[in-house]
């Protein structure tokens, strides 16, 4: 991680200039034609961005005559070159003109009547707007409520919208006062709407990979966080848990978390090489920034504390989650772990995980009853919380500015 630090040092200093410049440019504070409302859309990155699709369809839906703008956010993890492919998708798959797409530091005097978050990881322009963070998966971490002088938290936000009533019910528990009854809703993920929809169908999907539409696939898919963890408690964990599920003669698609191949937030680790080694006739690899499509084909889902477990429990499909109680002791995290454990089969070490996964795949097709209930209860609204999101964002927009 070490010898990351003067990139990371080099692109904090880069910014630190580049909002200068924009604190001094103040020809957004010259008054403008307010007649039309202006709704601004915040990402670092293309996975985070992705979550703003079905939001900004279903606005144009609703309010074809607002002007929305996406302000593209540096993070010091992030390549300069990430951030031009943000622009890159901004522009066409967020279909926002160029001319409305704004490096952060070029928005600091611009006056939104409304701005949306997918993370706390967020910067505010200096006129006062409307602040809503989206969550972008479920579950609680610890760091939304903990100060860093590097992100918000979720107190800095006007409206928080949450994926289901299992964030609510948690953040009744650790938020002060009425703050929770106030300003959290449970509105759902729109990103997830997708699931049930045909975005390919298997034999395509299968067919990029090299495997086969007809024959068991088990999607390994850990959290950066969770991975980052595991292989320090155990060198080699990664490896062996490949090899563990091979072992029992099913189809296999490795799908990294979109940090994990990012080196500087990996620490070095070459991850997209690792997974290479392990490609053959029965193992593929998604580097697509998109889950949906293998959420929506795989049989199996093996992960950590990845909220992609609630995920594919919407679809009723069973999950494998790798959690030692050794390697996650923060409490947040015990309650996911906990969440989990009601309906995914719970292996505390890759030596357990071949009984799991054997006890999975026998049940794929069956349906499940715990798994069902605790997939709504993480997600409200589900197949349709673009049209929840977007009813939220409006009403904030037309309540005045706060």
């Amino acid at each position: 991680m070490y010898r990351y630090q003067p990139i990371i040092a080099g692109r904090v200093a880069l910014e630190a200039l580049l909002s200068l410049l924009g604190l001094l440019n103040m020809r957004g504070v010259s008054s403008r034609n307010q007649e039309r409302k202006r709704l601004a859309f915040q990402a670092y990155s293309v996975h985070l961005a992705q979550c703003f699709v079905p939001i900004i369809n279903r606005l144009r839906e609703h309010v074809p005559d607002f002007d929305i703008d996406f302000l593209i956010l540096s993070h010091p993890h992030f390549s300069f070159r990430s951030l031009w492919d943000l622009r890159n998708f901004a522009r066409d798959n967020l279909q926002i003109p160029s001319r409305n797409v704004r490096f952060f530091w070029q928005a600091l005097w611009q006056k939104y009547d409304l701005l949306v978050c997918t993370d706390v990881y967020a910067r505010f322009p200096l006129r006062r707007t409307k602040r809503v963070l989206l969550k972008h998966g479920a579950g609680v971490a610890s760091r939304i409520l903990k100060w860093n002088p590097l992100r918000k938290t979720i107190f800095n936000f006007d409206l928080i919208l949450v994926n289901g009533d299992a964030d609510l019910d948690l953040l009744r528990h650790v938020c002060p006062g009425n703050f929770v009854d106030q300003k959290v809703i449970a509105a759902g993920l729109p990103y997830l709407d997708r699931l049930y929809t045909q975005v390919t169908s298997r034999e395509v999907y299968f067919g990029h990979m090299g495997l086969k539409a007809q024959k068991p696939v088990v999607l390994v898919a850990p959290s950066w966080r969770g991975l980052e963890a595991l292989e320090v408690r155990q060198p080699g964990y990664f490896d062996a848990l490949i090899s563990a599920v091979i072992k029992l003669n099913v189809q296999v698609i490795i799908k990294m978390h979109a940090c994990s191949l990012n080196k500087v937030m990996a620490q070095g680790k070459d991850w997209a090489k690792q997974i290479n080694r392990h490609v053959q006739p029965l193992v593929g690899v998604d580097y697509d920034v998109d889950d949906v499509p293998a959420l929506q084909h795989a049989d199996v889902l093996i992960t950590d504390i990845s909220s992609r477990a609630f995920n594919f429990m919407l679809l009723d499909k069973p999950v494998v989650v790798i959690c030692p109680d050794e390697v996650f002791g923060d409490q947040l995290d015990r309650e996911r772990i906990n969440l989990m454990s009601q309906a995914a089969y719970l292996a505390r070490s890759v030596e357990e995980v071949e009984t799991r996964l054997a006890q999975a795949l026998d049940k794929r097709n069956v349906s499940n009853a715990a798994r069902v209930r605790l997939a709504h209860y993480c997600f409200a609204n589900p197949g349709h919380a673009a049209e929840i999101v977007a009813a939220h964002l409006l009403k904030q927009m037309n309540t005045g500015s706060h």
